[in-house]
């Protein structure tokens, strides 16, 4: 599963080539982030990822086949590595456009991704947070930032400014 992740994270064209080629490429990534063997999860939710970091349509024909329902089991793994890797995967979902960030604020994706800000993991906050702050752009895009207001935005931010005393981890929730 490494070889495909390592194939995902490429030009475009290779991930779009492989989104054509291979019909079941989702379904296989899916079953693959259902384990449990976090050394299957990992690389399936990086391969997810970089899918996700790729074009606006290619992030879309990702989203369009349910993936996103899997997530808030990922955000609560017990593995650092997963819980980190799914918030930078739903980062580059929060980037995308208006209707992709409206994915990341569904109550079911956003409510784990805030429980996240206040990981004890400071990698896991980072990721978290990093998320938080596109999907915060993106809902001002989309004119949804009252989502923000009622799933506990300004709660979460204070726990971080709280317990936190990693510069990068505040100097990222202070952006947000």
């Amino acid at each position: 599963l490494w070889g495909l992740a390592h194939i995902c994270n490429g030009p475009d064209e290779r991930a779009e080539f492989l989104l054509s080629e291979c019909p079941n490429l989702v379904d296989l990534l899916s079953e693959g982030i259902n384990s449990h063997n976090s050394a299957i999860v990992t690389p399936s939710i990086r391969a997810i990822g970089d899918l996700f970091s790729g074009s606006d349509a290619q992030t879309q024909m990702v989203l369009d086949q349910g993936i996103l329902d899997n997530f808030p089991v990922l955000m609560r793994h017990a593995s650092v590595t997963i819980r980190k890797e799914a918030c930078w995967s739903l980062s580059n979902v929060a980037a995308g456009t208006a209707a992709q960030v409206h994915f990341v604020l569904n109550p079911a994706i956003l409510f784990p991704l805030l429980r996240c800000c206040h990981d004890t993991a400071t990698e896991v906050q980072k990721e978290a947070l990093w998320t938080v702050g596109s999907a915060v752009c993106g809902a001002a895009k989309c004119e949804a930032a009252d989502v923000f207001i009622q799933c506990g935005i300004f709660e979460t931010l204070l726990k971080v400014f709280e317990v936190s005393d990693e510069t990068e981890v505040l100097e990222l929730a202070l952006g947000t």
